[in-house]
């Protein structure tokens, strides 16, 4: 202790009022166990629990920080920036502010692990908001990738297993960049969980050519593949709010060289693509019977559309 007043522990020249050069130890295991380091600080027994109720008790909180109004932690990065941690506006004003600005600049970067809830406290998804959401500037949806195929030789199918659609967010983005393998037409057909009974499915779709077809049918084709031909395609698949059926659309086109001619290039938009039946999605297989039309190189992904 000197004249001043000041205190040390573990130092003979205190700077302040108390000037402690070691570790403060109000805890019961970490300190005590070697496992902090000079000057932090340990509070709390980790044979108790600390908060968790309501309003004030015996056991209101393990650290409790009190203020006038406002107050806030903040942390000075060896001469670099004071950042703040969270600052806490009170009164009328009742907000949490992470990261703020105290000069050196907002925080760039908050990095959250697991899942995220507003409105619920019981998030299932890495966003679950329950309530009404706004974006006021553009964005962009993130497509994760379930599952690739990247084909090495020609074949016939290409089959996904082991999907769960409703555990994957309930929608899956299919793009499929392929090349015809055969001289002929073959059909790409989609077979939902195995289930190859053409009545079992219905389609609508357009070809546009030097003009524009329409057809409907009771089967499980996409497309109708070009001759030697380049394809490009993209599906949306989901099931049905009210029945549960598995649906698709999408839009693609083949052609067969380079020319813009209607004969080399056309269009195709699948209006509609339905499974009858209340299922979640767990197969997927593609088709080209009874040629194999898929050749090598060709790309089938399957994305889950957040």
């Amino acid at each position: 202790m000197l004249e001043s007043g000041n205190v040390g522990i573990g130092t003979a020249s205190p700077d302040t009022t108390l000037d402690v050069a070691g570790s403060i130890n109000n805890g019961t295991y970490a300190i005590n166990n070697g496992y902090m380091a000079n000057r932090s600080l340990s509070i709390g027994d980790h044979a108790l629990n600390y908060g968790g109720g309501n309003g004030w008790n015996s056991n209101t909180a393990g650290l409790m920080m009190e203020c006038l109004n406002n107050t806030e932690i903040a942390i000075h990065d060896s001469g670099t920036r004071v950042a703040s941690f969270m600052y806490f506006e009170g009164g009328s004003t009742n907000r949490f502010t992470i990261g703020r600005n105290m000069g050196w600049g907002g925080i760039s970067t908050l990095a959250l692990n697991g899942n995220v809830g507003i409105g619920t406290t019981s998030p299932a998804y890495k966003l679950d908001v329950n309530g009404d959401a706004r974006i006021d500037r553009t964005y962009t949806l993130v497509d994760n990738i379930v599952a690739q195929q990247v084909v090495s030789s020609t074949t016939q199918t290409v089959e996904f297993t082991g999907l769960d659609l409703a555990g994957d967010g309930g929608t899956y983005k299919i793009v499929i960049s392929m090349k015809n393998a055969t001289n002929n037409n073959p059909s790409m057909s989609m077979y939902i969980n195995n289930v190859t009974t053409s009545s079992s499915y219905y389609r609508k779709i357009s070809q546009h050519t030097g003009g524009t077809s329409l057809s409907t049918s009771s089967n499980e084709h996409l497309f109708t593949m070009g001759r030697l031909s380049e394809h490009h395609h993209e599906f949306i698949l989901t099931r049905h709010a009210k029945s549960g059926y598995p649906i698709c659309t999408g839009t693609g086109m083949f052609h067969t060289g380079t020319t813009k001619h209607h004969d080399y290039v056309q269009g195709w938009d699948l209006h509609a693509w339905v499974y009858y039946g209340n299922v979640n999605v767990t197969n997927l297989k593609f088709d080209t019977y009874p040629y194999s039309g898929i050749s090598a190189g060709s790309v089938f992904t399957i994305y889950k559309y957040v």
